[in-house]
């Protein structure tokens, strides 16, 4: 059977069905309209597909798209359900918008956020600076544009949380794009993209403000004069150089008493290894302290019995009894990281160790088996007895310790 020709389908009037071969086919109907169909068989079923009116279906076009149908055909697909899957699909990136993504993003990927805090940030950064721009945007249309706009009132004015807003957006948007609800270039990247749309930044890294560690005696003792929870959490957070979350979180049963260890497991710590602590006898005394006072899992509970402190406690009681001070609790950890320093005779590792950071290198990390726990213990006896000398304030009373 002979190809069609251009110059045939030209000229053909007549109602009927010409076939070009190969299962291709040149369709008038009785009102004129000039088609192409494609006709094929599938699992033993006859199936017959529209390819589109000529002439806006070129002859050559209507061949190219049959030869791609019968790729998928080989491969077992049947076109017409593979055409109404693309409509589908379609149909979600008209319609899925940017908040209900965001909101799947976030409900996926919480579980692996420990930080309560950090939640809130993400839901409300997102509230505040995305949503009335581009929620209710399909997340297919959201362009580099609309990025930039969003970005650009605090991209200055406040670095740290533009640049956190960007990179939850690209996030989310690489979601959509896993789940084929997305197609093209991530519009909230940087490089390559944004970096030419938004003015460089320079260096806007935040460090929590601390206390010289040469002042450090002396706001233990005057933080030894309030006898609240707060006030033992904070003075224990100081002793150990642990983190706010990990103290006010910490659990009796986290306690080892004998060996003087407190064991943050790997579900608490912020590098997801299990994390082991040092007790000094200063902080020992402050668990002895606790022991009278908490009545059930935490020790440092809050007004809710049973229930452990808030995450604001310790810096309220800051800002409420050391307003002069322009301090907050994490800053402590650089307080005994910069008196550590000082002593020239800690290794670099039993230092970060002793703060509980994980080791950036990979290939150095692989090889480091131990912990470094006896010479954490040194550190941390010698920090207590640094917070302590010189001080005309009695002894912490001892008390039976039982938990």
């Amino acid at each position: 059977m002979s190809k069609l020709t251009n110059f045939q389908l030209k000229n053909k009037n007549k109602t009927g069905r010409y076939s070009d071969g190969d299962n291709i086919y040149f369709v008038i109907g009785k009102n004129g309209n000039k088609n192409w169909t494609f006709i094929y068989t599938i699992n033993c079923t006859k199936r017959e597909m529209g390819l589109g009116p000529y002439p806006e279906i070129s002859l050559k076009s209507a061949r190219l798209k049959r030869n791609s149908l019968k790729a998928l055909i080989i491969e077992g697909k049947d076109p017409l359900k593979e055409r109404d899957k693309q409509k589908e699909q379609e149909r979600l990136l008209k319609k899925t918008t940017f908040k209900e993504i965001s909101l799947s993003y976030i409900s996926q990927m919480e579980c692996q956020w420990k930080n309560l805090k950090h939640r809130q940030q993400w839901r409300n950064t997102l509230k505040t600076y995305v949503y009335p721009s581009v929620g209710n945007l399909p997340i297919q249309e959201i362009e580099t544009n609309h990025i930039k706009d969003i970005l650009m009132p605090i991209w200055m004015s406040k670095k740290e949380t533009a640049c956190r807003v960007r990179q939850r957006v690209e996030k989310i948007i690489y979601f959509a794009k896993a789940q084929g609800l997305f197609v093209g270039d991530n519009p909230a990247c940087l490089k390559g993209n944004l970096e030419y749309l938004l003015p460089k930044q320079g260096n806007y890294q935040k460090h929590h403000p601390a206390l010289p560690f040469n002042e450090i005696k002396d706001f233990m003792k005057s933080l030894k004069v309030y006898k609240i929870n707060s006030s033992y959490a904070l003075q224990f957070l100081i002793l150990t150089a642990a983190r706010t979350g990990e103290v006010i979180g910490a659990k009796w049963k986290e306690i080892d008493i004998n060996n003087k260890i407190w064991v943050i497991p790997r579900e608490r710590s912020k590098t997801s290894n299990e994390h082991r602590i040092p007790l000094n006898n200063l902080a020992i005394d402050i668990l002895r302290i606790m022991e009278k006072r908490s009545s059930g899992t935490f020790i440092f509970e809050g007004l809710l019995e049973g229930k452990p402190l808030s995450n604001m406690a310790m810096l309220t009681l800051i800002r409420k009894n050391f307003n002069k001070l322009r301090i907050v609790p994490h800053g402590f950890r650089s307080t005994f990281r910069d008196w550590a320093e000082t002593r020239g005779r800690f290794s670099h590792r039993s230092m970060e160790y002793c703060l509980g950071h994980q080791i950036a290198n990979k290939t150095e990390a692989a090889y480091q088996r131990s912990d470094l726990l006896e010479q954490r213990k040194e550190i941390m006896r010698d920090w207590a007895s640094f917070i302590n000398e010189d001080s005309n304030q009695t002894h912490l009373i001892s008390l039976s310790f039982g938990k």
